[in-house]
């Protein structure tokens, strides 16, 4: 659970730059929401991905987990961005701050 909101993520120091279309031929590769957000989004400035939650999470892999272990996720997923599970390890989530909504 810890991983797919990348809890351990390292921030970046510097800005990530290249001169391919990388950023957007990946992004592109994802499904997005009614927004048009993708969970492939890059930051590339102060994070890798613009949103904290693998990608991964629609991969065949992860389909592949037995029905049970991925409710129990999305459980535990649900509970960490609600603010429900107040475990230091996702307080990483809080966009803004203390008073802002988890991501």
């Amino acid at each position: 659970m810890r991983y797919m909101p990348f809890t351990r993520e390292t921030r970046l120091e510097a800005p990530v730059q290249g001169t391919s279309t990388f950023s957007k031929e990946f992004a592109a590769a994802g499904p997005k929401d009614s927004t048009g957000r993708s969970l492939r989004d890059l930051d590339l400035n102060r994070r890798m991905f613009r949103y904290p939650c693998s990608f991964l999470i629609y991969s065949e892999a992860f389909n592949a987990l037995p029905k049970p272990a991925r409710d129990y996720f999305y459980l535990r997923l649900w509970d960490v961005l609600s603010g429900k599970d107040k475990d230091d390890a996702f307080a990483t989530l809080i966009i803004g701050g203390p008073t802002e909504k988890r991501f």
